[in-house]
């Protein structure tokens, strides 16, 4: 994907979202597994199997499972970075 499609996110306070970001819906962590704008994935998300998305992120919750956004809520708070697998 060339650089200027590529479709860069940002939390609520302007903070970038990364892949493997660690984040927190109300008492249910979570872990950014695709910014799919960007065409990155988690190895276990393939890009075949989302990019017909374009834009937005996947995040996997514990408490509710995995959810696209095509934007990201207010209600998402960044908790800290995490390593990419």
């Amino acid at each position: 994907m060339p650089l200027e499609d590529k479709i860069i996110m940002h939390y609520y306070d302007g903070t970038k979202i990364q892949l493997a970001d660690r984040v927190k819906l109300g008492n249910s962590k979570g872990i950014v597994v695709a910014l799919i704008g960007e065409g990155l994935y988690e190895s276990e998300y393939l890009l075949k199997d989302w990019s017909y998305l374009k834009h937005g992120l996947l995040i996997y919750f514990d408490k509710y499972g995995l959810i696209y956004y095509v934007n990201i809520e207010q209600d998402i708070s960044f908790i800290e970075r995490g390593l990419s697998a």
